[in-house]
């Protein structure tokens, strides 16, 4: 404990998921408050200042950066004014730090030619790609509506491919052992595809040779996204460079051990809770350290470790501390350690 209480993280990052902004007065939304029987709630206007206590946050200790793990508008093109007006100006100061935006399904919430407009608009260098923090740590940005059904022009080529990968999928789902599956393909996600997984593939090897740890970002969860089986053979190979797959797009969060028969290298997977959900905020420090990840929730962002029903058999939802996550109390704060050699 006492080389714990005295050793500085290698570098501290935020993290925020499903903002989901819009103003509900010009979309036809409404807040939606919720109770303990209909537990799901929208609060639209309440999240650009929960934005602000965040990137406050954020500021206070030190982050180098912030990722933002999709949904960061409900819908409308417009709504991304606010949100990246905030990240712009909030994060203006002398300890100002960049954001790094993964795609969500409601990205793509917009109407038909402006959903090729989204990436430019986000700042971001392509769909997919990853970026480096010194020599310690790469992080790996997917896109799981490469080939979706709403990322693309209904009639257009990428749209009618994702319309049969998705028959594909459905079919293969079917054909599958119940105890060998992963979630059926749903509407609200995609398929990476093989261009995609190459890349992927290729940036694990990079990052392996230079002796980096791994974080992979995807809105999705892993079980989530249609070629799911192809990811799985696609990181095998790496499993022990990877320290966290990270999510978002289940708006009450989720925990487990992304693992498959042959692997002896269980990863976790953490989906953090959404922002708009909820009276009460939620969002995450994160502290990356030599041997240790410290993930630090806010407001109603909490970690279990421990275990749950699974979403799909092949997702086993096990303690952490089984790969060495700790599930502990950092003062007020719930927080969960992952460890790593």
């Amino acid at each position: 404990m006492e080389e714990r209480e005295t050793e500085s993280p290698l570098f501290t990052f935020g993290l925020i998921a499903d903002m989901q902004y819009c103003n509900p007065l010009l979309y036809g939304r409404k807040e939606i408050r919720g109770n303990p029987s209909h537990p799901r709630s929208r609060h639209y206007l309440k999240t650009p200042d929960r934005l602000k206590e965040a990137i406050q946050t954020f500021e206070q200790h030190g982050a180098a950066f912030a990722i933002s793990l999709g949904d960061l508008i409900d819908t409308g093109f417009e709504s991304y004014d606010l949100p990246l007006q905030i990240m712009e100006e909030e994060s203006s100061s002398s300890s100002a730090f960049p954001w790094y935006h993964v795609l969500g399904n409601h990205e793509f919430s917009v109407l038909g030619p402006e959903k090729a407009q989204v990436r430019d608009r986000l700042g971001m260098p392509a769909n997919y790609y990853h970026f480096d923090y010194g020599n310690y740590c790469r992080f790996i940005v997917l896109n799981a509506n490469e080939y979706s059904t709403f990322a693309h022009c209904k009639g257009s080529k990428l749209y009618k491919e994702s319309r049969s990968m998705k028959k594909y999928f459905q079919e293969q789902h079917d054909k599958r052992d119940k105890d060998d599956l992963g979630c059926a393909p749903s509407s609200l996600s995609g398929a990476l595809g093989n261009v995609q997984l190459a890349f992927l593939r290729q940036s694990l090897h990079d990052a392996t040779k230079a002796a980096k740890r791994v974080i992979i970002c995807s809105h999705q969860p892993a079980d989530e996204i249609w070629d799911y089986h192809a990811l799985l053979e696609t990181i095998r190979p790496f499993r022990q460079s990877i320290v966290l797959f990270l999510s978002g797009h289940l708006h009450f969060g989720d925990e487990g051990i992304l693992e498959e028969e042959g692997m002896d290298t269980m990863i976790p997977c953490i989906s953090l809770k959404a922002m708009i959900e909820s009276p009460e905020n939620a969002y995450t420090l994160a502290r990356f350290y030599h041997k240790r990840l410290e993930l630090i929730g806010y407001g109603r962002q909490y970690f279990r470790g421990k275990k749950k029903k699974t979403l799909a058999q092949v997702i086993s939802m096990k303690k952490l501390d089984m790969v060495g996550g700790i599930a502990q109390n950092l003062g007020t704060k719930k927080a969960l350690t992952i460890h790593f050699n």
